[in-house]
């Protein structure tokens, strides 16, 4: 779109119903809250798509939602959010974001306190990567982190998201037989962090759950390398098949499971690959003699550190620290993210309070930062609208960290 420069920008309502924005386009964000729903109808094209970011070194905000009405949008590093909410009324529809059209990609973004964080149709060759989502959902059932399904033979990308604190399910991936045929197909859901769904509702939920209503079953999904964690034995972490239909044909491998009333659950599972991963907790819906080539633990809370290099930020990466026991600080190899170096400094943020709890550290000669693991030194955000939970330190903290440039 030519004729626009830092010191001549569009409005945001002028852009998004823009004719002349073109496949390769960017468009940029100053560094201020936009209040109100947005919708993009510019078509980027799969090797050129339209990108809405913030301008370079600002951050950008919307105070409302977002709504990809077609194909091939990127937007990433946003915030979204909204500053007034009613937990109980609002609707499931009413989303931080929501990707209508095939090939769109939200990466990135920090989606908090709102009815439903990310709300993707079901359209092909989606992705949704890297994504902070905290204290979304309503006091229905209703209302996740991300809420989503697939019916094409196209990947659908779910990965590196961190979900925190959900009313609802942390990741949803739904279908809905008498509305959409197998709308779980191929969705790969990899290297997500999601943990506590439900607890802030005071309600029994999962952190990932696979599965729909009527006889919809996932079938040919993936789902690898993903960390769900609840404190106790409370809520469900990994749920495979909803009701009485199952699933087909999944794979599921190198996940890392902690905690709740059902660490597992399957629901007849058909030709289910199940191996390499590490369970403390209850399974239910398989027998572990059937599946070996796992760790099963009864429940308690482990010491291991999970580190997720992120594929679309140099020097970023997600961090998981399980800490069992309590130790005051934990040390976090950083030598498989790339961009870093000895000497670089990280800005580390805890996902519980994304924008405030924010330290500067610097790598050591291993490439390795301490974290501060003690909840004294860590603040948990107010839900707009509600009561804050408990933290979840020192036994547990997400972060997210990134090279200071």
């Amino acid at each position: 779109m030519s004729g626009l420069t830092i010191d001549n920008p569009i409005s945001m309502t002028d852009a998004c119903a823009a004719t002349n924005i073109i496949p390769g386009d960017a468009l940029s964000l100053r560094g201020w809250t936009y209040a109100g729903s947005y919708q993009l109808r510019q078509n980027g094209s799969i090797v050129l798509p339209v990108i809405v970011r913030p301008y370079a070194g600002e951050h950008a905000a919307i105070d409302g939602m977002l709504e990809l009405r077609s194909g091939c949008i990127t937007v990433r590093d946003l915030e979204i959010f909204l500053s007034t909410i009613d937990r109980e009324h609002t609707s499931i529809s009413d989303s931080a974001i929501r990707p209508q059209s095939s090939f769109n990609s939200v990466i990135n973004c920090y989606i908090h306190d709102h009815a439903q964080g990310i709300l993707a149709d079901s359209k092909q060759g989606q992705v949704l990567y890297g994504n902070v989502l905290l204290y979304c959902g309503n006091t229905g059932n209703q209302a996740h982190s991300i809420y989503t399904g697939n019916y094409s033979s196209v990947p659908y990308i779910i990965e590196n998201n961190v979900s925190a604190f959900p009313f609802g399910y942390g990741i949803h991936c739904y279908g809905q037989s008498d509305i959409y045929a197998e709308l779980l197909e191929n969705l790969h859901i990899i290297n997500n962090v999601s943990f506590m769904a439900g607890s802030i509702n005071l309600i029994t939920q999962g952190c990932i759950l696979l599965g729909g209503a009527g006889y919809v079953r996932p079938h040919a999904c993936l789902i690898k390398g993903n960390l769900t964690y609840f404190p106790d034995t409370s809520g469900n972490g990994l749920m495979l098949g909803f009701g009485s239909w199952g699933s087909d044909d999944c794979i599921v491998e190198d996940n890392i499971l902690i905690g709740g009333a059902c660490a597992f659950r399957a629901v007849n599972p058909r030709t289910l690959t199940f191996r390499n991963n590490i369970i403390y907790g209850a399974v239910s819906g398989i027998d572990p003699a059937d599946y070996p080539d796992n760790e099963y633990h009864a429940f308690s809370i482990p010491d291991l550190v999970k580190v997720t290099p992120n594929t679309y930020e140099s020097g970023r990466a997600t961090v998981a620290i399980v800490n069992g026991s309590q130790a005051n600080s934990v040390t976090v190899d950083l030598t498989a993210v790339t961009g870093l170096s000895i000497g670089d400094s990280v800005t580390v943020a805890s996902v519980q309070d994304y924008l405030i709890d924010i330290v500067t550290l610097t790598l050591d000669a291993n490439k390795s930062i301490s974290v501060d693991m003690r909840a004294v030194s860590h603040t948990v955000a107010a839900p707009v609208g509600w009561t804050a939970p408990a933290t979840t330190f020192p036994q547990f903290g997400c972060f997210i960290v990134r090279k200071v440039s």
